[in-house]
Formats: C-alpha cells, sequence, structure tokens
C-alpha cells in the first residue's frame, strides 16, 4: 500500500487549493485508461492485491504517473 500526495511544488509542499479536487480528477483520469484509484482528498492511494503480476503492477504504476501528469500538466 503507498499514497502519493500530490502537491504543487515538492520543495515546499505547497498544496493545490482543495476546491479543485485534483485527486478526485486523478482517479478520474486513470479510469478512462481502465485503472480503479483511490483517492483520499489530495492523496491518491495504491492498494494492489497481494496476487498481482508484475506487468499488472507496471501498467498500474504507468497509468497513475501517467494520470498526474495529465491532469496537472492541464493546471499549470
Amino acid at each position: 500500500m503507498v499514497g502519493i500526495e500530490l502537491v504543487k511544488n515538492k520543495t515546499t509542499k505547497e498544496p493545490y487549493p482543495y476546491k479543485i479536487g485534483l485527486g478526485h480528477r486523478v482517479i478520474l483520469e486513470a479510469r478512462k485508461r481502465g485503472v480503479i484509484l483511490r483517492p483520499l482528498g489530495d492523496v491518491i492511494v495504491l492498494m494492489p492485491p497481494l496476487s498481482i503480476t508484475e506487468s499488472q503492477l507496471q501498467r498500474l504504476l504507468k497509468v497513475t504517473y501517467q494520470a498526474i501528469w495529465t491532469v496537472t500538466k492541464i493546471l499549470k
């Protein structure tokens, strides 16, 4: 299990405004790509099953990265 905190600035940890619902936007983008993620505010939670294959895990991580990149790129 891992949580990825979405922040505007990695150094200062400045958050995105709560009202834009960044975590929710990211999970919706991931769903478009066939992956279901769970947001806890602006933290994306990954809880893959213990039986996940390496290729499935690689896909999960790739889609998660793409979803975060796509959504945050739009906001800049």
